[in-house]
């Protein structure tokens, strides 16, 4: 189909007024989505509370990460379905401590998403 359109407007010199206006809203509905993204993330978090509370239950991921590594490289890894466990270890790969995921989001605010995943121990 790309190469359809290419060859009616490069030879014919037809432009697909279809594709110019769903390319369009697609360009106007991706810069809608971006604005949201971050309610978004904060309504699965408080479901993903509720689902917890009213279960009992929930799968756990566990990721184990460097003390000099960004919170804002762990938190890209948690997602909707699952609870997420973080072991922060030292250079020496001892464990400084364990975070969960619900420590994290609740200490981003006042550390920011560039502190270090020490900073969220101490």
């Amino acid at each position: 189909m790309v190469c359809k359109v290419a060859f009616d407007y490069f030879t014919l010199g037809l432009v697909n007024l279809s594709l110019v206006i769903a390319a369009v809203f697609l360009i106007v509905a991706s810069q809608a989505e971006l604005k949201v993204a971050g309610y978004r993330t904060m309504r699965i978090l408080a479901n993903k509370k509720a689902d917890l509370s009213v279960r009992g239950y929930m799968p756990t991921i566990h990721y184990t990460a460097m003390a000099s590594s960004s919170a804002r490289d762990i938190v890209r890894l948690f997602g909707p379905e699952k609870y997420h466990i973080i072991l922060v270890i030292d250079e020496s790969h001892r464990i400084c401590g364990t975070l969960t995921e619900t420590e994290v989001w609740e200490a981003l605010p006042a550390r920011g998403l560039y502190a270090r995943m020490g900073d969220f121990i101490h």
